[in-house]
């Protein structure tokens, strides 16, 4: 029998790291960390950081519970290949760190994926205190990029808001994955009505280096990431990338499936929970009222007025994904950078610093105030 107590700690543990993890009455949280850690991870766990570190200084940590340094090595390596912590190389050396549940762990389960590990994810996930922990850091962990037809010359568009240009200067090998949330959907015979395509998440930096050491995805090239980015858009997919100006993943998200954009659908002023440098706008004298941009936003935030027959924004949905934008066969609709630029943090590390040194100590607080917020 587990040592309840041992994933009790790492819970804790977790819920002092920059995203959190907090605790729930029902023992969904421990019955998750069970499908993640082993008991011997979950303590090597406890002793590590959201900060990279070396084994040697993980180890001076972890020696207490009678491990060896070759021993704690192989658990390291076994925890990276499952994806439950990230694993990077620095000057020749490996370092380690801890990740947050989404985004991190929950994505790599996608290649163990089965009913028992879904079940024991959405007892945890759909809870209101993970929901919390998720939508309360000052940084929002996900950013939204432009789809490439919506953009025009005149934007002046800088590199992490353009997916083309993300593509191609990457400098390291870029895989593509399942989808985590749609392999979800599948096992709960809730197929997606947006794509029949199984791989749409693009993966880059270390995190693709980790693929390909632990021969996880697919490795492609550039033209087929590019050839998949515009699959994604013209089935009017959101494109999603983590955080950052270099962004280790870029992941393609439907209303359906997706659980940030179920979130979106149920809060207030949701837009204040996203993170866009785009805004749509539309000409109303242009629009035919033929409803067709209704069909590709994703986030609600198009309304079709009877009286009027013209579709109008509502303004406090709109994330700036522009997938209306090529549906408007009038050319009313139009993207429109937004007063405030929201310039990224650089890499994960500069992420997860970012947000652990604005963690909120009342979640709730920071919510109603982003929630009120014109």
């Amino acid at each position: 029998m587990e040592n309840i107590q041992i994933y009790r700690n790492l819970q804790k543990h977790l819920n002092k790291q920059p995203v959190g993890f907090p605790g729930e009455r029902s023992g969904s949280d421990i019955r998750l960390l069970m499908r993640h850690f082993t008991e011997e991870e979950a303590l090597v766990a406890i002793e590590m950081s959201y900060r990279y570190e070396p084994a040697e200084t993980i180890y001076g940590r972890a020696k207490k519970h009678g491990l060896t340094l070759e021993e704690l090595k192989t658990k390291l390596d076994a925890m990276s290949s499952k994806m439950c912590i990230m694993q990077r190389e620095t000057d020749g050396i490996l370092h380690y760190c801890l990740l947050p549940l989404v985004i991190g762990m929950y994505e790599g389960m996608v290649f163990d994926m089965d009913s028992d590990y879904v079940k024991a994810y959405d007892e945890y996930a759909h809870s209101m205190q993970h929901g919390l922990s998720f939508i309360s850091t000052e940084v929002l962990q996900m950013r939204t990029i432009p789809i490439e037809k919506s953009i025009e010359t005149r934007h002046h568009i800088m590199q992490y808001d353009d997916i083309v240009s993300l593509i191609k200067s990457s400098d390291g090998p870029i895989f593509i994955i399942e989808c985590t949330c749609r392999k979800r959907k599948s096992i709960l015979h809730e197929p997606c009505l947006r794509t029949k395509r199984k791989e749409t998440c693009m993966v880059f930096g270390d995190m693709a280096k980790l693929m390909l050491k632990y021969l996880h995805g697919r490795k492609i090239s550039k033209d087929e990431a590019l050839d998949i980015a515009r699959q994604s858009q013209k089935e009017g997919l959101v494109l999603q990338t983590y955080n950052m100006q270099r962004p280790e993943v870029i992941c393609a998200c439907c209303s359906c499936c997706c659980e940030i954009l179920g979130i979106h659908k149920i809060l207030v002023n949701p837009a204040n929970f996203w993170s866009s440098n785009f805004h749509a706008v539309i000409d109303s004298e242009k629009c035919k009222g033929c409803k067709l941009c209704i069909k590709s936003c994703q986030a609600d935030a198009l309304k079709f007025d009877k009286k009027k027959k013209k579709v109008s924004i509502k303004n406090n949905k709109c994330i700036g994904c522009g997938n209306c934008v090529p549906f408007c066969k009038a050319k009313a609709l139009r993207l429109e950078r937004n007063q405030e630029t929201k310039i990224p943090p650089v890499d994960f590390d500069d992420l997860q610093e970012t947000i652990m040194r604005n963690k909120p100590k009342w979640r709730l607080g920071r919510i109603i105030k982003r929630s009120l917020k014109r």
